[in-house]
């Protein structure tokens, strides 16, 4: 009897071409309230009265953050980011015709590509090939093999 494994062993890259730009002792701004640490890939924004970074959590801010400046490479653990400032980040924040795989992409708080920014009346996947990130749908195919 035939027997079908699947083996994903797939290692997806998240730049798929161009040069990124890229910030590397960047602070994360406390988070007290946080519930879950800031994912490896998350598309973030900068607090323009503090010039610390955050998640994008509201395309509707006044604040100034409503708005995405970049994606942090690293995770950043819940514990660190409710007890401190987080230093040290490394954050993309733009890119020289830089195409990054959109499925990797993370977003907090449902804010998704075609959300309309609010303040810009553009949608935060505009807003991101404005600094040069481009959004690209990637399919992956799994390979099926018989036992």
């Amino acid at each position: 009897m035939a027997v079908q494994v699947r083996n994903d062993v797939t290692i997806r890259q998240f730049i798929l071409r161009g040069d990124p730009k890229v910030k590397d002792s960047e602070t994360f701004l406390k988070d007290a309230t946080a519930t879950a640490e800031i994912a490896a890939l998350t598309v973030v924004t900068q607090d323009p009265a503090t010039l610390k970074w955050v998640p994008l959590t509201n395309v509707a801010a006044t604040n100034g953050t409503g708005a995405p400046k970049g994606v942090v490479v690293d995770a950043i653990p819940e514990a660190d980011i409710k007890a401190n400032d987080v230093t040290n980040q490394v954050v993309i924040v733009g890119g020289n015709g830089m195409n990054v795989d959109k499925n990797l992409l993370v977003f907090e708080n449902s804010v998704a590509l075609d959300d309309e920014i609010t303040a810009l009346n553009i949608t935060v996947e505009d807003a991101l090939r404005q600094i040069g990130i481009f959004a690209q749908d990637t399919d992956y195919v799994s390979q099926l093999e018989n036992s």
